[in-house]
């Protein structure tokens, strides 16, 4: 991934602030832990709340929708300061736990993530349950339009 963000104008701008908080870069790091194999990270805001996850490429660069984020400007849209202490290893089921994060939303999340990156990330052939997550994604788009 290019340590750019590669979102330039309107087209990405509502993704970006969707998937800043909650559920959603919930899903995205998921998404992205399970088909790149990097690392899932969360950003707390009290000793037990994760308000942000992110995941952390082999080299140790940190990566959420805004593409590559440098160390300090992790916590910047929430107001938090980022220190070794709020910014923390988290195993992905926990993340699935903590924010009720289904499959669904997880294979939005890779299906966005795909498009935006399908060039810049080495995308390995997704597992069996990522490539449902994103069957049931599209179903579900499907549905409301009938």
């Amino acid at each position: 991934m290019s340590n750019t963000s590669p979102f330039s104008g309107d087209r990405w701008a509502g993704n970006q602030s969707q998937y800043l908080g909650g559920e959603e870069s919930f899903a995205l790091a998921i998404a992205l832990h399970r088909t790149l194999g990097w690392s899932t990270v969360g950003l707390f805001s009290d000793e037990s709340t994760i308000c942000h996850a992110l995941v952390r490429d082999f080299s140790g660069m940190h990566f959420d929708i805004r593409g590559y984020i440098p160390y300090d400007e992790i916590g910047k849209p929430f107001r938090i300061r980022t220190q070794s202490c709020n910014l923390r290893s988290v195993d992905p089921n926990d993340l699935l736990k903590s924010k009720g994060v289904d499959s669904v939303k997880i294979g939005g999340a890779f299906l966005l993530a795909h498009e935006i990156w399908h060039d810049q990330l080495d995308w390995q052939i997704p597992k069996l349950e990522a490539r449902i997550s994103a069957w049931l994604y599209g179903k579900k788009f499907l549905c409301k339009r009938s």
